[in-house]
């Protein structure tokens, strides 16, 4: 799983169900003309923009969260850029238990408590975000109905339980990620389907 690129999507999701941006504004896809390869630049560098843009607003410098929160997710999100580009968490992990804790260096990748630690606790939050997003793909009000809103909750509060686990084990993680979901991924109520103007 590319989380890098699913939490990337899940955030920009948040931003346009707060209507602070529109799928054509996060696509780079108003007022295309004709598919010529200057277009395309365009429409790249349109989409790089408001994509800057919808992060400032929602996880960076301009989001409003406090200092301390800010900085612990600027390190999250640094963790699944360097992962992706080279797999550097990975890599160094591995040379770390092969130069200090004198492990053999495998071939392939072996189950690791740090390392499955680190998936499962990524996982969870990535998954945390999309239950928050799932009352948007509802086409109206309460459609999935009074059940489905039990099991939601439930789940939500699953994943705030597994959060609670690591800030008591003292990590900051834990409590910058919780005040993020319940700062930018709190929607307006009723939460269903509308088309974001990106007018905020």
């Amino acid at each position: 799983m590319n989380f890098k690129r699913a939490s990337r999507f899940r955030i920009l999701l948040a931003g346009i169900a707060h209507n602070l941006t529109s799928f054509s504004a996060i696509f780079g896809i108003q007022n295309i003309q004709n598919q010529t390869v200057e277009q395309w630049r365009k429409i790249k560098n349109s989409r790089k923009e408001e994509e800057k843009r919808v992060f400032n607003l929602m996880i960076r410098r301009n989001c409003g969260l406090p200092d301390n929160i800010v900085k612990e997710l600027e390190i999250w999100e640094q963790l699944f850029h360097e992962e992706v580009h080279g797999s550097k968490l990975s890599f160094f992990s591995e040379m770390r238990n092969w130069i200090v804790k004198k492990e053999f260096l495998s071939v392939g990748p072996l189950p690791k408590e740090d390392s499955m630690a680190m998936y499962m606790n990524r996982s969870c939050e990535i998954g945390w975000l999309l239950v928050r997003l799932m009352p948007y793909i509802q086409p109206d009000e309460d459609v999935f109905g009074d059940i489905w809103k039990d099991k939601y909750r439930t789940l939500d509060d699953s994943f705030r339980y597994m959060q609670q686990g690591l800030e008591k084990l003292g990590k900051k993680i834990g409590e910058a990620f919780i005040k993020f979901v319940d700062d930018k991924f709190k929607f307006r109520s009723p939460f269903y389907y509308f088309e974001a103007d990106g007018t905020g």
